[in-house]
């Protein structure tokens, strides 16, 4: 049941604290209370320092508490800086010292959301983590000590920590001050300590010592150590905010933005080493809650103890006129004189903070503060123009002062932060002045009338030479942070305005690119801007946030911005464009570091019509806004970090982004396209390529002889770059392989080297693409895929339904192409496919369709096959354990079938269904080459009588078939084809039948094959349209014997030709196959290595004494 009430303990210390929170823990009438909050003092100053304390006792102290309390584990998370209940679980699971298969869970679940974009603050526990804490804990007896930072009540059971009311063995005591945290003011107990058992706290503790060990916590958790950062620092740091805000009022200042330039400009920090003061400052930042509210907590109080020497506070003036007293911004009677840093101390002032006050800005009252570090002006007016009765808005930003005295003033010098808010002081803004600051850090601009960013470096002096133009160096060279913000106004004044003003310079973004060291550029409104160049922006920049609206309006104002570039941002990291961007045509995030490029924060209409991120290596993740989304150019590209050849393709290749207007180039990881699968954003027939890094492929060239024999030195280019211009978009050319893999397969190697000097890089038939350009996606292989399962490629379900054309080449992942799923991926839009040198692809290509599907590859027209060493079959919709497919009878269109050096594919796709004229059709084209072990093309069940029949191929037109040494038949019996128009056969002795053209054949297809092999085919007769006389036969001219199969010397010819640093190798396998000795081998290398015919003529006479080379003439 959660406590009602407070329990007080009485402790002067922390240690007395620590003792009788044990107490507490020890005593059995507490048993039901299982969950303890406990605060320390009146103010929950030194909460944290004494659960430490607790942890430390219970851990390692020579006192029995630990076995007094009978706990087998004490469990001590600090999750004082708040992240996540993900970060919290993975802190208990660290505690455990769990599994590293455990722990890597975290990873894993952590790179799943980078892409799905979950924030990180939003990221849940993991349940498989969660019972694995459980059943760690289950056996135990645990306390779980817990420094909540989340400024709520976290329930551990959900990391699996069992701390189930009244069950005494699982303990959690834990508290929510933690480094200066706020301390609420409220008498409900449940606010504070939630449905905690039990809330306790300690009275009376001394709060000096609390004060300092708050501090010390802090210091150490920034990680910088001494000199650089220590507790009297912090407590420096603290009296300063404590002295400045809550004593003396806020004075215009925004703490989240300028705590940490007050520490360093008032002088509390420094620079320790290579360490600067800024590093220092925002590492104690970062760690130091200052999310104070006035209004809801007693802070002042909590402070109150806090009494330290603060130099730095001396080194500060801040002055803020009464809120009651308007008179005093709106007369120049109640104004700051000119002197009044006229004294001794004025060297030593470091910031000036002014609010609300009246002085004349020919002469302000700081000139000679030469150690002016930090400027503040917050809605100052100018004495001057209120004297003379002119109004305000009267000057434009043109307006200069030029009295000699402000022009050479020594306080603008030093300056490292400028803060001009709603003060319109034209001149600190001006060229003249951005040159005196020669050390300016930080410039936060807001609210000045009739100025924005396009004004900045601009001389209006000297309007011809344009934005950016002063003859004088350029000032601001030191700057690191940018933050503009425009004063607030109406839709309806902003259009008035832009029609009014006809200079194409305000329009302009300031050219920013020789400030080397600017990291952050925040633009609040700038609704005039029409174009951020790609040499406007900085190159060291990181972060840039744009929002069409300015903090103090609530109006939503349509920014003018037509086009955004941060092309040469190398390390930009965070992207945030917030408000109405209606005009926003173009935005090129190239070359960045980005990792989540976030667009929800885009409202009213979707005008974005190209999206660029090419080069973006890091890229995780799109987020895309409500409203729907049409993008007509997206260029994505994380394989190359360089935009010059951020193309995917080969030096030589012409193939670049710029020919589609979608193009995908994804390296390492495809879970990237996840932010594609959303069917607002279409995709129109993509074409994707597949492919392993170059450097994958190099080394497992050299480490799998299966591998090694497939991927060979030289590539046999089947198509020319002008017929086909994406087909060869490999990313690199492949290493040779080392002689000992590459030759592992002799009969393999053989065929393939019989292929390239045969086909000399023409196909009989080459392909030619069909279809659109515009959408293309190519994916390389997860670099950690050695250490995964191989699988069929992860693509969206909706990506492969739109594909057009599949490319999968030289990839070491990828094991089998799912063929279609009722759930996920279908192919239904397919008209190509392609699939090259794939070692791992083994047994079936395709993986037979799931349960109940009666559609596949509805529109595919050509498939081609490539130097799949361990491929059995293409297709097999009958695999043992699956269902038999039985294919909708407009399906599988198969127009052009190639494939070349599969030795071990027995058959292409086998024919179970009565009705099997899906799979031939409308096939018109049939290339096949070097597949040794093919039985049948289209296999046909020898039990299926219906099939045994005539099967009719009504549009097969070309034959092409070469090295085929197993091949009986094409498909079934006998085959019918009135269209054959040519045959081209080599190598197929087993094969014994040619196609009947029938009798209504108007003309006689031409057949090119063997004259041996024409003399011994089979024939059914002229009444059935299969007889020698319908054909027109012809023979190599060159052709004069039937050379031995797999003629050894022709072999060893391509062989020597091809790798003469092969022939040890080769020796062996000759040796072994035909028995030939290496004296005989030797002269046959001669007879082909001599140059002179008589040499070679002598060599070829020893050569045939042997019966291997008796076939050898001197021809």
């Amino acid at each position: 049941m959660p406590a009602d009430k407070w329990t007080r303990i009485r402790a002067g210390s922390i240690d007395e604290a620590a003792k009788k929170i044990i107490d507490f823990l020890d005593d059995t009438s507490n048993n039901r209370s299982t969950v303890i909050y406990f605060e320390a003092g009146y103010h929950g100053l030194g909460s944290s320092a004494v659960l430490k304390e607790v942890a430390k006792r219970l851990r390692w102290s020579s006192v029995p508490e630990k076995l007094k309390l009978g706990l087998d584990k004490i469990i001590h998370v600090d999750c004082s800086l708040w992240q996540s209940k993900r970060a919290l679980q993975k802190a208990i699971a660290q505690e455990l010292q769990l599994p590293r298969r455990v722990m890597a869970v975290f990873d894993q679940r952590d790179e799943e959301d980078d892409f799905d974009g979950v924030e990180h603050g939003a990221r849940g526990v993991i349940p498989d983590v969660t019972q694995a804490i459980f059943n760690e804990l289950a056996g135990h007896t645990c306390l779980v000590i817990f420094h909540n930072g989340s400024g709520g009540y976290i329930d551990v059971q959900e990391c699996g920590v069992p701390a189930i009311m009244g069950l005494s063995s699982k303990r959690v005591l834990w508290t929510s001050q933690v480094r200066f945290g706020p301390w609420m003011i409220t008498g409900d107990v449940h606010m504070v300590a939630g449905p905690s058992d039990v809330a306790m706290f300690a009275d009376p503790m001394d709060d000096q010592p609390l004060l300092h060990e708050e501090a010390e916590e802090v210091a150490r958790s920034t990680g910088v150590p001494k000199p650089g950062m220590s507790p009297e620092i912090v407590k420096e740091c603290i009296m300063y905010y404590k002295v400045v805000r809550l004593l003396d009022g806020n004075h215009g200042i925004d703490w989240a933005t300028h705590a940490a330039n007050y520490w360093v400009c008032s002088g509390i920090i420094r620079s320790v080493g290579n360490t600067s003061a800024w590093e220092i400052a925002q590492a104690l930042h970062t760690n130091l809650r200052l999310d104070w509210d006035d209004s809801l907590n007693n802070n002042k109080e909590k402070l109150d103890p806090l009494q330290v020497p603060c130099d730095s506070v001396k080194a500060s003036f801040f002055w803020a006129t009464s809120h009651s007293n308007k008179e005093a911004t709106t007369s120049c009677k109640e104004s700051l004189e000119a002197r009044m840093f006229q004294h001794s101390s004025v060297d030593r002032l470091r910031v000036i903070n002014l609010s609300q006050c009246t002085f004349s800005f020919t002469s302000p009252p700081f000139l000679g503060c030469s150690s002016l570090r930090f400027l503040l002006l917050d809605r100052c007016k100018d004495k001057d123009k209120l004297c003379s009765g002119s109004s305000p808005n009267s000057t434009s930003a043109g307006d200069t002062e030029k009295e000699t005295s402000i022009s050479s003033g020594a306080c603008f010098q030093k300056l490292w932060v400028l803060d001009l808010s709603y003060t319109d002081w034209y001149w600190l803004l001006s060229v003249e002045a951005q040159d005196l600051m020669v050390e300016l850090r930080e410039l936060n601009v807001k609210g000045v009338k009739h100025w924005s960013i396009s004004h900045l470096l601009r001389d209006d002096n000297n309007s011809s030479n344009g934005v950016g133009s002063s003859t004088k160096p350029l000032g601001l060279l030191n700057l690191v942070k940018l933050q503009v913000t425009t004063e607030p106004i109406t839709e309806v004044q902003h259009q008035s305005q832009v029609l009014k003003e006809d200079q194409v310079a305000a329009t302009l973004f300031p050219n920013l690119s020789r400030c080397k060291i600017v990291k952050t550029i925040i633009l609040d409104g700038c609704f005039e801007l029409t174009r951020i160049g790609p040499h406007d922006l900085p190159p060291s920049l990181e972060s840039f946030s744009f929002s069409s609206n300015s903090n103090d309006n609530d109006v939503d104002v349509t920014a003018k911005i037509e086009s955004i570039s941060f092309r040469g941002c190398t390390l930009l990291k965070s992207v945030l464009l917030r408000g109405v961007f209606e005009r926003l045509k173009q935005l090129d995030v190239s070359g960045t570091c980005i990792k989540t490029l976030d667009l929800r924060s885009m409202r009213g209409n979707w005008s974005l019509k190209e999206l660029l991120l090419l080069g973006c290596k890091e890229l995780r993740a799109i987020l895309w806004p409500k409203q729907d989304v049409s993008l007509e150019v997206l260029h994505i590209d994380t394989s190359n970090t360089e935009l010059g050849h951020a193309t995917g393709v080969v030096e030589s290749s012409s193939f670049s982004p710029v020919e589609f207007k979608w193009y995908i180039s994804l390296r390492d990881d495809r879970r990237l396209l996840r932010s594609l699968n959303d069917t607002k954003y279409p995709l129109h027939a993509p074409r994707i390529e597949i492919s392993s890094p170059p450097a994958s492929v190099a080394t497992a060239t050299t480490d799998g002889s299966e591998l090694g024999g497939t991927i060979s030195k030289r590539r046999p280019i089947a198509i020319s770059r002008a017929e086909q211009p994406w087909l060869m978009s490999t990313k690199s050319r492949r290493p040779a392989a080392d002689n000992k893999k590459l030759y592992a397969d002799v009969n393999s190697t053989i065929q393939h080297l019989q292929l390239q000097a045969t086909m000399n890089g023409n196909w009989m038939w080459p392909y030619k693409q069909e279809g659109s350009t515009s959408h293309y996606i190519s994916l390389q292989d997860d670099k950690r895929m050695q250490t995964k399962p191989l699988s069929s490629p992860s693509l969206p379900g909706s990506i492969c339904e739109r594909a057009s054309g599949l490319h999968v080449h030289d990839s070491l992942s990828i094991a089998s192409i799912t063929s279609h799923s009722n759930e996920a991926r279908k192919w239904n839009n397919l008209e190509w496919c392609r699939v090259e040198r794939c070692p791992n692809i083994e047994g079936v290509v395709f993986t037979p369709p799931s349960t109940g599907s009666n559609s596949i590859f509805w529109y595919l027209k050509t498939f081609w096959a490539s130097q799949l060493a361990r491929a059995r079959h293409i297709w097999d919709w009958s695999t043992t354990g699956q269902i038999h497919f039985e294919p909708a009878d407009s399906s599988f269109w198969l127009k052009v079938l190639h494939l070349n050096c599969c030795p071990r594919l027995i058959y292409v796709l086998p024919l179970y269904d009565n009705r099997p004229s899906y799979a031939y059709c409308a096939l018109e084209t049939l290339e096949i080459v070097c597949c040794g072990d093919l039985k049948d093309v289209f296999r046909v069940d020898d039990n299926n009588q219906e099939l045994l029949k005539t099967i009719k191929f009504q549009e097969l037109k070309h034959i092409h078939l070469h090295e085929l040494p197993s091949l009986q038949r094409i498909c079934g019996h006998r085959i019918v084809a009135p269209k054959l128009e040519t045959i081209k056969i080599r190598g197929c002795w087993s094969l014994t039948r040619l196609p009947a053209v029938g009798l209504d054949s108007t003309c006689k297809p031409k057949v090119d094959c063997e004259k041996e092999w024409w003399d011994g085919l089979q024939w059914d007769g002229l009444e059935n349209g299969h007889h020698p006389s319908l054909y027109v036969p012809t023979h190599s001219l060159y052709y004069k014997k039937k050379l031995p199969r797999g003629s050894m010397l022709s072999d060893m010819i391509l062989c020597f030709e091809v790798k003469p640093s092969a022939i040890l190798q080769w020796r062996v396998a000759c040796s072994k196959i035909w028995g030939v000795s290496q004296e005989t081998l030797d002269l046959a290398r001669e007879a082909i290595s001599y140059t002179s015919r008589s040499s070679r003529s002598r060599s070829l006479a020893t050569c045939r004494l042997h019966p291997a080379f008796s076939f050898i003439s001197d021809g």
